[in-house]
Order: C-alpha cells, then structure tokens, then sequence
C-alpha cells in the first residue's frame, strides 16, 4: 500500500470519531514529522496554536506523519491534531512542484 505524503501547507480533510459521534475535520498542515520520531511540538507552534491532545509519552509512528492546524473560529488558535495518515485526504490538487526545502522537519 503506497503511503499517502504532503507538504506544509497543504490544506486535508479527515474524519475522526469520539464519544460515539463523527465529525469532519479540514485542516492545513504545518509540520511533518519524520518515520521512527516521536511527535514534539515545535516552539514555534506552541505559542501560535493549541497544543494537541498527545499522549504524555507518544510513540513514534512507522511511517512520515503530520501535525495538522484547524482553525476554530476567527479569535481563536487553530487547535493541533496528529491525524491518522491513511485517514487524510487533500482538499484540493497537492502542489507537487514544492522542493523539500520548503517542507518543514525538525533538525
């Protein structure tokens, strides 16, 4: 199965379920999180967004990963999500002529 990949930047929608109810997520994303590494958050994003709900001790996933931005009203920080890979899908067309350079990846 060929793993899904994005940039920063680009704009996904996924569906997530909790307390027995579906809701549609739309997001961009603004961090992408190399296979085998346990997500952090940037500091860059702990001051602009809210923190993710992250288990205190993530474990690294097996594959590349994203931190997801969604925006929940005007005033308010975009809230951060660590969606499931396989559940995101892009929003529109993925600009495929970015050079790596411009996706973000903690050094």
């Amino acid at each position: 199965m060929d793993e899904k990949t994005f940039n920063v930047g680009d704009e996904v929608t996924w569906d997530s379920q909790s307390m027995g109810s579906w809701k549609s997520k739309k997001g961009k994303v603004v961090y992408v999180i190399p296979a085998g590494v346990a997500p952090t958050i940037p500091e860059v994003l702990q001051s602009t967004h809210k923190r993710p709900s992250l288990p205190a001790k993530p474990l690294p996933r097996k594959h590349e990963s994203y931190l997801v931005a969604v925006q929940g009203g005007p005033k308010a920080k975009p809230q951060l999500y660590w969606p499931i890979v396989s559940k995101l899908e892009p929003t529109k067309k993925a600009n495929t002529s970015r050079t790596p350079d411009e996706t973000v990846r903690p050094a």
